[in-house]
């Protein structure tokens, strides 16, 4: 067995939460501007899920980290804020927009009603994002 000298740097992220009133992006983008200084791996767009508008909100600003602040996006998605349907919507279109990078959670205390959510555990949520998300075979060229 060979092991590996060489040492892998350590993972640096940060986490923007969004405000549920309509903040100003310019503003929160003016806080991706600082933290690209210190070279993050990616910056997590996280919003409130409890009134079933954060997902969108994350994917757009979460594009918007990338777009224009040239830090990879994540977004943040619990698992028992959203049904299939509404996932694989936000799925789709984060994979337009680029965003590759997902933290599943389960959200435990986000929704009172959670006995009624189509993903009851966050390995179900991943199962289901790796589906829209991953390349297709036939996405894959091969090389001869």
């Amino acid at each position: 067995m060979e092991l590996s000298t060489k040492k892998a740097r350590p993972r640096l992220t940060f986490e923007i939460f969004i405000p549920e009133q309509a903040a100003p992006i310019s503003k929160m983008m003016q806080t991706v501007d600082v933290l690209r200084s210190a070279k993050p791996d990616f910056v997590l767009a996280t919003a409130d899920h409890r009134h079933g508008t954060g997902l969108e909100r994350a994917v757009e600003f979460a594009s918007m980290i990338q777009s224009e602040g040239g830090i990879p996006g994540a977004v943040l998605i619990p698992s028992i804020c959203y049904t299939r349907t509404r996932l694989k919507l936000q799925l789709q279109q984060m994979k337009r927009r680029g965003i590759t990078r997902i933290l599943a959670v389960r959200g435990d205390g986000m929704r009172p009603d959670f006995e009624h959510a189509d993903f009851p555990s966050a390995a179900e949520l991943i199962e289901f994002c790796l589906l829209y998300t991953s390349p297709s075979p036939r996405d894959r060229t091969r090389s001869r």
